[in-house]
């Protein structure tokens, strides 16, 4: 199953807590498989969260929109739930999309990768644990060529 996991990848699966098993929520995988300094841990990948703006809601974070049909699945304005982020083994996902549990979409376009990558640096809601891995998976390669401008 190794090499299955990529970056600018989506997959449809449930969101963390969620009560009801039969909604998946496209997620968007950020960077290849890498080590995570902090554990040692090997083959780890960071997941967020896509979530439909609803109408007159507006308790949500702006640091990251999503314009309808910036990709197939996305018809709505949507948002990137940065305060959901997961850190994953590529080979839990692999072992999950095996099993028909995870289903894989049209990955994200190389401008939309990038601003969901900036923001996940630039956002408040993601802590400095999630910022350090991906700091380093930047460092190991792991984000295609994505290299941000002053924040290493």
């Amino acid at each position: 199953m190794s090499g299955l996991v990529a970056h600018k990848m989506t997959i449809f699966m449930q969101k963390r807590g969620d009560k009801d098993d039969s909604v998946p929520h496209l997620h968007i995988i950020l960077n290849d498989p890498c080590i995570d300094r902090i554990t040692s841990a090997e083959d780890m990948v960071i997941i967020v969260n896509c979530t439909s703006i609803k109408e007159g809601v507006d308790d949500y974070d702006k640091t990251c929109i999503l314009k309808a049909g910036c990709h197939p699945f996305i018809v709505r304005d949507s948002y990137i739930t940065y305060r959901r982020i997961t850190l994953e083994s590529a080979y839990f996902i692999e072992t999950k999309i095996a099993s028909g549990d995870f289903i894989t979409y049209a990955p994200v376009a190389h401008d939309l990768y990038i601003q969901i990558l900036s923001g996940l640096l630039s956002s408040k809601a993601v802590s400095l644990k999630y910022k350090r891995f991906i700091k380093a998976a930047i460092e190991q390669n792991a984000c295609g060529d994505f290299q941000p401008i002053g924040i290493i």
